[in-house]
C-alpha cells in the first residue's frame, strides 16, 4: 500500500516544522510572493448569509437533489422540464 502524500501549506518556518516527517522523502516545492489574497466580498456575503439563515437547513438532502435534477432538466433556462 502507497502512503498518500503530504501537503503542506504556509511560510518556510512552518514547512520546516515538519522536518522530520519529510527526511528522507522526494519533495516538490513551489514559493509564491506572498500568500493569496481572500475574496472578502464573498466571504461577507456568506457570513450575512450565515447571519440571516442562523444555520437553519432549508431543504432536506432529497429535496436538494430534486430541485438540482430538476434545474439540470431545463429550468434553470426557464423551460419546462417535463417536455
Amino acid at each position: 500500500m502507497t502512503e498518500a502524500p503530504l501537503e503542506l501549506e504556509g511560510t518556510w518556518e512552518d514547512i520546516l516544522s515538519h522536518a522530520d516527517d519529510l527526511e528522507g522523502k522526494y519533495i516538490r516545492l513551489s514559493a509564491t510572493a506572498e500568500p493569496p489574497k481572500a475574496n472578502d466580498a464573498f466571504l461577507a456575503a456568506m457570513e450575512r448569509a450565515e447571519e440571516i439563515w442562523g444555520g437553519e437547513q432549508t431543504t432536506t438532502p432529497g429535496d436538494t437533489n430534486a430541485l438540482i435534477r430538476e434545474a439540470r432538466a431545463g429550468a434553470m433556462y426557464g423551460l419546462d422540464p417535463t417536455e
